[in-house]
């Protein structure tokens, strides 16, 4: 039986870090062969990961932080209690999260790190305004040259990622989620369909 040459895999940016090509490639390996254990925390002291720790006597390789508190365009004068409990329940993960990758990799351990983005309406929001029913803001528009949205799109992209700059200059890779669940409607990403959201 003649055995086929194995596929070379290759990031889609071809000045990806080493350690983002190691990261690609230990995920192409696994696929279809393991399970990676992950768990997104809710907040900074990362209650579910005790609990999982408690329960199990271990940990999970992936670990996923928010990044909604460092959106632009939070709307704190029009926001609900749970809305302003949430955003304050968020800020400092960035710290958090480096903090944990720097730890994983000084154990040797090969953690691997996410970031979801519950992005606040780049433009006139109120309350959780990434969820549709909190703002108007289409998402086709940011696809469209000179208008306000992608003006306001592109500057609050901007500023995530110079924060993600500072995982970048540590030389740790991200699987970073900015629009997830795009195929439902309920974010202002996906309320116009999945496709605008690609």
């Amino acid at each position: 039986m003649k055995m086929e040459k194995e596929e070379k895999m290759t990031t889609a940016d071809p000045k990806a870090t080493k350690e983002t090509v190691e990261l690609w490639n230990y995920l192409h390996a696994v696929a279809g062969k393991q399970i990676i254990t992950g768990q997104h925390t809710q907040t900074i002291p990362c209650e579910e990961i005790d609990y999982i720790r408690q329960v199990t006597g271990k940990e999970p390789k992936l670990r996923g932080f928010e990044l909604l508190a460092y959106s632009p365009n939070i709307n704190y004068e029009d926001a609900s209690p749970e809305c302003i409990q949430e955003v304050e329940e968020d800020k400092g993960t960035v710290e958090t999260a480096l903090q944990w990758a720097r730890k994983q990799r000084e154990a040797g351990n090969g953690g691997i790190l996410t970031f979801t983005f519950h992005w606040f309406s780049p433009l006139e929001g109120r309350d959780k305004s990434f969820y549709t029913e909190y703002t108007d803001f289409d998402a086709r528009e940011v696809l469209k040259e000179g208008t306000p949205e992608r003006a306001a799109f592109y500057h609050d992209m901007d500023v995530i990622a110079e924060i993600l700059r500072r995982f970048q200059e540590e030389r740790i890779p991200i699987l970073w989620r900015p629009f997830h669940e795009s195929y439902g409607t309920w974010f202002w990403w996906g309320a116009q369909g999945p496709e605008v959201a690609r």
